[in-house]
């Protein structure tokens, strides 16, 4: 989306000032506060019957236009910082299938989960509920990556890019 092309001119910029991991923690609170508002639209418009006036449909437009406008900062950093993690970690011969590894899990089986989990959710409880859902996901993720990076930062050793790197390697030959 139009969203999402100055993020990814400067997301290069972005990953060497703030490193891959605070990227991806900077992605979730995106996506935490892109839903929060979304849950609050739908609350406040509660569907088309508040829709009464010229002026609230301008407002739901801008409000939804504005939220939407943080889909850049929500997979941009996230997208970006897992690529340039997978290419530190991927032996040269192996950088395509562990970037394959990685936009199966980003996109086809993420969504799939994804439509499943939050049509449930939807269909019970409607779309507030759904957003305001997703924005506690995306906490709890927040708070996640946040501990990750806490023992990264303390835990760094040689040892565990060789453990990352056996997995990976692990995952790309039961693939093959």
């Amino acid at each position: 989306t139009v969203s999402e092309i100055p993020v990814f001119c400067y997301s290069d910029l972005l990953l060497k000032s703030v490193g891959v991991e605070t990227a991806m923690l900077i992605s979730h609170l995106s996506i935490a506060l892109r839903l929060l508002m979304l849950a609050g639209i739908s609350l406040y418009f509660k569907g088309t019957e508040t829709m009464e006036t010229r002026s609230s449909e301008m407002l739901f437009g801008f409000g939804i236009l504005l939220t939407q406008s943080l889909h850049g900062l929500s997979l941009v950093p996230y997208w970006s910082a897992g690529v340039e993690r997978i290419f530190s970690i991927a032996p040269n011969d192996l950088k395509g299938a562990y970037l394959g590894l990685f936009s199966m899990s980003f996109f086809p089986l993420a969504f799939s989960i994804g439509s499943v989990v939050w049509s449930v959710i939807y269909e019970r409880y409607g779309g507030a509920a759904t957003y305001v859902a997703g924005t506690c996901f995306a906490a709890l993720s927040s708070l996640y990556v946040r501990s990750v990076l806490s023992l990264n930062s303390t835990t760094k050793t040689p040892s565990s890019t060789s453990d990352t790197m056996t997995t990976m390697n692990a995952a790309v030959n039961i693939g093959s």
